[in-house]
């Protein structure tokens, strides 16, 4: 019977490791990866136009992102890419939790509106956004998401 139960015990110990450790299997990238991306606006825009995303988290893991997403937008300007910032302002001051897949709250939309104001576009640009946010329980694992569009003149 202590025979038994030692072999149980040990079954179960070796079960929660494994849950624990599941956390460790999967990358950032990996997770980011498992965003779902979804234009709503996009990806082609007008110079002055709002990128709009729907955002949706495929993956078991609760996902926390600022306000803002922190958002970065980078445009390829003659050659170079500059960063540029983002005209959209935000008025809630609370992250934006996406709950794991399947919980109705796994989605979020984003909207991006770049600045270029002192740039005169004479043809398209390739740009892109990066989205970052981290693990609801675990503030080290960032997980930033690349989401490329068009601005056209």
């Amino acid at each position: 019977m202590k025979l038994l139960q030692k072999i149980f015990s040990l079954f179960i110990i070796t079960l929660f490791w494994s849950a624990c450790g599941s956390n460790l299997n999967q990358s950032p990238k990996d997770i980011a990866e498992s965003l779902d991306v979804i234009y709503i606006y996009g990806p082609d825009i007008k110079h002055g136009e709002t990128l709009s995303l729907w955002v949706e988290n495929d993956t078991e893991y609760c996902l926390d992102f600022s306000p803002n997403y922190n958002i970065i937008i980078n445009v390829k300007i003659d050659k170079s890419w500059i960063i540029v910032s983002n005209s959209i302002n935000f008025l809630n001051d609370k992250p934006d939790i996406l709950m794991p897949v399947d919980d109705p709250a796994s989605i979020s939309f984003v909207d991006v509106l770049p600045d270029l104001s002192e740039y005169q576009l004479t043809k398209p640009v390739e740009a892109y956004v990066v989205i970052s946010g981290h693990l609801c329980d675990d503030e080290s694992f960032v997980i930033e998401k690349k989401i490329p569009f068009t601005i056209t003149p």
